[in-house]
């Protein structure tokens, strides 16, 4: 038998699964259905992933969740993280309260570039889902904030269900890291005196 992939289009829609591949066909292949939706419109792709922008006090680690809205039959989503290497450091992942259990593959081969995979043990829950926990080092800096995007490089954007075909996401929101100024201390007092450049105290 040989090989086909079915990739649907046209009507000013966008298609779920946004292919279909089939192996080594020698007969009736049943079930190749899609879904159309608009995007966006009123029946705009129901999922969406977004980095949760977070405060942190600089020098600190700050931990990123990723979440997804989720139609119930994810089984694999794929992305890069881009981010300012000498405002954050490498970071670590972690599988999201969503998806306990699950795999993760990484890619950091290049600076200020992560590329994440995470294949949860079954299809993730629908709703909005914590699907990942992306944890920076932070530096000293003078910053008030520095953003962390989704990207292609170097591990592609891609969420893929049980079958292994692919589904359309209508949004990637990049999130922002927000540095605060430390401990506040309230209730204290500043003293001193005004001295004179020879260092003569003023009246």
């Amino acid at each position: 038998g040989q090989s086909y992939t079915i990739t649907p289009s046209g009507l000013g829609k966008v298609y779920e699964a946004t292919s279909r591949t089939y192996t080594n066909v020698n007969t009736n292949v049943a079930g190749g259905d899609f879904i159309a939706y608009d995007q966006p419109g009123p029946n705009a792709i129901p999922r969406s992933v977004r980095a949760v922008s977070q405060t942190v006090t600089a020098g600190s680690p700050v931990t990123v969740p990723i979440l997804m809205t989720t139609t119930g039959v994810e089984t694999r989503v794929a992305f890069s993280v881009e981010f300012a290497p000498g405002v954050l450091g490498i970071p670590s992942v972690a599988c999201g309260s969503a998806t306990l259990g699950c795999t993760v593959a990484f890619d950091n081969t290049q600076p200020g570039r992560y590329g994440i995979t995470i294949t949860p043990v079954g299809a993730i829950a629908a709703g909005s889902r914590e699907i990942a926990r992306v944890t920076f080092p932070t530096s000293a800096t003078t910053l008030t904030s520095t953003p962390v995007r989704f990207g292609e490089i170097p591990t592609a954007r891609n969420v893929r269900n049980a079958e292994g075909n692919p589904l359309p996401v209508l949004y990637w929101t990049d999130g922002t890291i927000s540095f605060s100024g430390g401990t506040v201390l309230t209730g204290g007092t500043v003293t001193g005196r005004v001295l004179t450049p020879n260092g003569q105290g003023l009246r």
